[in-house]
């Protein structure tokens, strides 16, 4: 297994991301898009390239996630949400990085006599259509991975329709798992999961804590079988350290 992290604000750019890597012995960086220090709209990919071809870390993206929505019925927001896809695919190309993480998004969420309710069971042949709209990009884009997003129960049938149609990869999230155990239906296709993301909750809520502050156990995912990427989703970054100690520690005891 490759072991990484997730820049945060603390890291300006990318070399200084690079550079906390390699000092805590990190082999792999997934950087987020939506951090403007390492978006590919506030940084010229030359100068990014230049940067991560002077260390021996792996660069995996994250596509933005909070201001894109593929499931969005509305049509001009798909798209954008598309585009936004298909940059940060180039991008990715272009700085030689290795994977480009996405999420699908959500569906509206209205409050109906005092709870929040999705219109995800209302909306299900609209998002199989969504969802299949989404295949001409991952076939032009062989490193684009899915991750499991919370609620991801209503949509299995698309989702295992576009992975057994397209070589699309996988990113676990295993702290999202710990809240829906319906998302093991990614495990179904181990062979494509390329990168885990690895952050610990109580099972009621998605708090990105330190493997060992929370329901988080060795056998939660076949570790031992696993020989791709672990990318410590905690915040700030030096919880990253600490969440690799005591992630090896798990692995060691258990």
């Amino acid at each position: 297994m490759k072991l990484g992290f997730q820049p945060f604000l603390n890291l300006k750019d990318y070399r200084s991301a690079l550079e906390f890597a390699e000092e805590n012995d990190f082999e792999c960086a997934e950087f987020h898009m939506d951090l403007p220090q390492f978006s590919y709209y506030s940084n010229n990919w030359r100068d990014v390239l230049d940067d991560v071809s002077s260390y021996s870390i792996e660069i995996l993206l994250h596509a933005s996630s909070a201001h894109t929505n593929l499931l969005s019925p509305n049509p001009c927001i798909r798209k954008a949400s598309i585009d936004d896809l298909k940059n940060t695919a180039e991008f990715a190309d272009r700085i030689s990085a290795m994977l480009v993480t996405f999420h699908l998004g959500w569906s509206p969420v209205f409050m109906v006599e005092g709870k929040a309710t999705s219109l995800e069971t209302h909306l299900q042949d609209f998002n199989f259509r969504a969802i299949m709209e989404l295949k001409p990009v991952i076939d032009e884009f062989s490193i684009l991975s899915i991750e499991n997003t919370i609620g991801t129960e209503t949509i299995q049938t698309p989702l295992k329709e576009l992975i057994e149609t397209t070589g699309l990869n996988i990113t676990y999230d295993l702290g999202h798992a710990l809240l829906d155990p319906s998302h093991r239906f990614f495990l179904d296709y181990f062979d494509r999961i390329e990168n885990v993301h690895i952050h610990d909750n109580d099972g009621m809520s998605d708090a990105h804590l330190v493997p060992g502050e929370g329901v988080l156990r060795h056998d939660s995912f076949p570790f031992r079988e696993y020989r791709n990427r672990i990318v410590f989703e905690v915040r700030p970054e030096h919880k990253c350290i600490i969440a690799k100690e005591k992630f090896l520690k798990m692995l060691e005891e258990g």
